[in-house]
């Protein structure tokens, strides 16, 4: 029954998920078209086409729809190398600010390669 009910708000709500979202903490640093550093934080979920970061603004603030670079930090599994950029191109699509803690929502340019 819960099945057919959950089939059933999916259809009449609908899903805009295109693909499944993981939840990996990486830490992220935001970046304008710049390259001036505008958001830091932790992944909260990731998926091909965006991700969601929790965090603080910092320097000059964030406006939906800008363009942003995210540079996501990869730690080695082997402690002996060094951690790696990751530098992903994306537009700002959601600022949630709240008093201790923002919430930060980027849609890549580009799917990412799996």
């Amino acid at each position: 029954m819960l099945g057919k009910i959950e089939a059933l708000s999916r259809h009449v709500v609908g899903n805009r998920r295109r693909e499944p979202r993981r939840r990996i903490r990486y830490t992220a640093i935001v970046r304008d078209t710049i390259g001036r550093e505008i958001f830091r934080g932790r992944t909260v979920n990731l998926s091909r086409r965006g991700v969601r970061l929790s965090g603080f603004v910092s320097g000059l603030g964030i406006a939906d729809g800008q363009n942003v670079r995210v540079d996501f930090l990869v730690l080695p599994r082997d402690y002996s190398e060094t951690a790696r950029r990751h530098p992903v191109k994306g537009i700002v699509r959601r600022l949630e600010d709240a008093a201790d803690d923002s919430a930060l929502v980027v849609v890549f340019d580009k799917p990412l390669a799996v």
